[in-house]
């Protein structure tokens, strides 16, 4: 079941390194979601100085930063707020929030 505080979060606009209500990139989504719904910090990851669309960069920030400080989850065993990462072609490229996890079978 998808908790009802999701619903806050749809319909905020996309807004290049956003990490507030007027406008969120997808780090600023886990950046807020984090803060608001469980009280946990962290970093903003707003002093680099390079483009979301600036696509190689955003990977290495992500291999490099975020991938080395986060504690890989064994597919299936997904939690409500586990951040997901998504890969294209085998480069980290987007990241989002779990809502609604994954039945065990």
């Amino acid at each position: 079941m998808i908790p009802s505080w999701v619903d806050s979060y749809v319909g905020i606009p996309f807004k290049a390194m956003g990490r507030d209500r007027s406008g969120l990139g997808c780090w600023g989504l886990i950046y807020l979601v984090y803060r608001e719904q469980f009280g946990r910090d962290v970093p903003a990851y707003t002093e680099n100085h390079f483009t979301v669309y600036d696509s190689d960069e955003v990977g290495k920030l992500i291999a490099g930063e975020i991938v080395t400080k986060w504690v890989a989850v064994e597919p299936g065993c997904e939690v409500i707020g586990d951040a997901i990462l998504i890969r294209v072609k085998g480069w980290p490229a987007h990241i989002g929030v779990v809502v609604d996890p994954a039945e065990k079978r």
